[in-house]
């Protein structure tokens, strides 16, 4: 790139330690001993700071600013260099379609494993509690490029954590062949982005899904066949209606889920029938049916 004879050029670094002008953009090659001489680092630099580039960490760029003009274009090695943050940070999106599904029953097998050499078997509310934590990571997209067998033993510790189970990060670390240091990184690592991101580690929802569950296991057996109804209790997707259980009331999203369960068996409950069971209207017991169905079908 030839010099622009017109510019006073104002010398600063990339983060790949390369000097260029923050004018015009040109990149110095020579560095002669009259550049190095002048030049300042980013941190010892007396300008303005609002005069310069600003480095984004997440993999973007906001350009040159200044007092006088809008946004400059970047020198192509300094936008290089932010395209290929970009590509690291979205590579997944390339990946097949069904790449998340096959990650998930990867990691839902490796918690059944760590799970089965402690004796707790997948009827037992601790897998259930660490499947739905698993889907809270992936959900605000923090399982994406973690490690399978690392994040299935984190959903295992934190799920142990909420039901008072004694089994530590030691333990865990043996069941699948790691160095216990590392899972403890790796346990904190995940715990600082939930952190970041307001996800409550802690009760993931579950204990208003006991009740829910104890509102079905109520219902009468000479209405909803109990062989049915069990099964509605323990396999029903609940992580798929988080924000109902969390914000509706236990009768309300016990009623809808019989509903739904009932039409798609072709089991002949009414509304009417579940309302006077649960003591509401008719009409909640459908406004319920509906919610939960839309978001079953996401």
């Amino acid at each position: 790139m030839k010099k622009q004879s017109n510019c006073t050029h104002q010398w600063m670094t990339d983060l790949e330690g390369e000097i260029y002008c923050s004018n015009c953009g040109e990149v110095e090659k020579e560095r002669d001993h009259n550049v190095l001489s002048s030049y300042k680092p980013l941190d010892e630099r007396t300008e303005p700071k609002s005069q310069y580039h600003k480095f984004s960490r997440e993999g973007g760029s906001k350009g040159f600013y200044d007092k006088d003009s809008d946004k400059k274009k970047l020198p192509k090695h300094v936008k290089k260099y932010f395209d290929r943050i970009s590509d690291e940070k979205n590579s997944w999106k390339t990946r097949p379609e069904n790449y998340l599904d096959v990650k998930r029953n990867k990691c839902l097998d490796l918690i059944e494993k760590v799970l089965s050499k402690n004796n707790i078997s997948t009827d037992n509310l601790l897998f259930d509690e660490a499947c739905m934590f698993y889907d809270r990571l992936a959900k605000n997209e923090i399982s994406y490029r973690k490690n399978n067998v690392f994040l299935a033993a984190t959903c295992v510790y934190f799920a142990c954590k909420n039901f008072n189970y004694n089994i530590t990060l030691e333990k865990i670390s043996t069941d699948i062949d790691q160095n216990s240091e590392t899972l403890k990184d790796k346990v904190k690592n995940i715990e600082k982005s939930c952190r970041t991101k307001h996800i409550k580690i802690k009760n993931q929802g579950l204990d208003k899904i006991l009740l829910i569950q104890k509102e079905i296991e109520r219902f009468p057996n000479n209405i909803l066949p109990e062989k049915l109804k069990r099964r509605t209790m323990i396999h029903f997707p609940y992580e798929k209606i988080d924000h109902m259980i969390s914000s509706s009331k236990k009768e309300s999203v016990a009623s809808g889920i019989i509903d739904v369960v009932s039409r798609e068996n072709e089991v002949n409950v009414t509304p009417k029938k579940i309302a006077q069971v649960y003591g509401i209207s008719d009409f909640s017991v459908r406004s319920s049916s509906k919610k939960i169905q839309e978001a079953l079908e996401k």
